[in-house]
């Protein structure tokens, strides 16, 4: 069997970051791109978005950011954009991205009132598990990873294919 670079890399980078968030007894799960691409989206692997169950003010989650410090490419700071309130961080490991957000600050821009809304307002759903070259991942239901893509204000070609590919799944459920 053929080994496939970028999933290696996502492994090897999975393999770093998932001691770090046990260390600090965070609850967390795969969301995003990544989650659709495990759900079986047909999509190549691009950043691996973790949603940690935290507030941006944590002192165990500021002592994870000082952990994961010597790779971090983008420092954890405010992201307001089209689709996004959050406080969010980009770690890189073996070249794979880690986007690392904090679900009590993680906001969505409610398309019909244009106001930025909490996503995650009762914390992280009950993930299911999905093996990953061997890693068990906590993965947000495929719910809310629809929920999440559909809510982007402006949807990439990508984009487009997740929320088609993730409403197949759910249809066939």
């Amino acid at each position: 069997m053929e080994v496939d670079p970028k999933r290696q890399r996502a492994k090897k980078a999975l393999n770093y970051i998932i001691p770090i968030l046990k260390k600090f007894n965070f609850r967390w799960c795969i969301s995003g791109s990544f989650a659709c691409y495990l759900y079986g989206v047909k999509r190549p692997i691009a950043a691996i978005d973790i949603d940690v169950e935290t507030y941006k003010d944590d002192p165990a989650f500021k002592r994870f950011i000082k952990e994961v410090e010597p790779f971090t490419q983008l420092p954890f700071q405010l992201w307001i954009d089209k689709n996004y309130d959050n406080w969010v961080m980009d770690v890189v490991f073996e070249k794979q991205l880690l986007s690392i957000c904090t679900t009590s600050d993680l906001k969505l821009l409610n398309k019909k009132s244009q106001i930025y809304e909490l996503y995650y307002k009762q914390g992280i759903p009950e993930p299911l598990f999905i093996d990953f070259e061997g890693i068990a991942l906590p993965v947000a239901p495929k719910e809310s990873v629809l929920k999440m893509k559909e809510a982007l204000a402006h949807k990439k070609a990508v984009d487009r294919v997740d929320i088609s590919g993730m409403q197949k799944l759910l249809d066939k459920s």
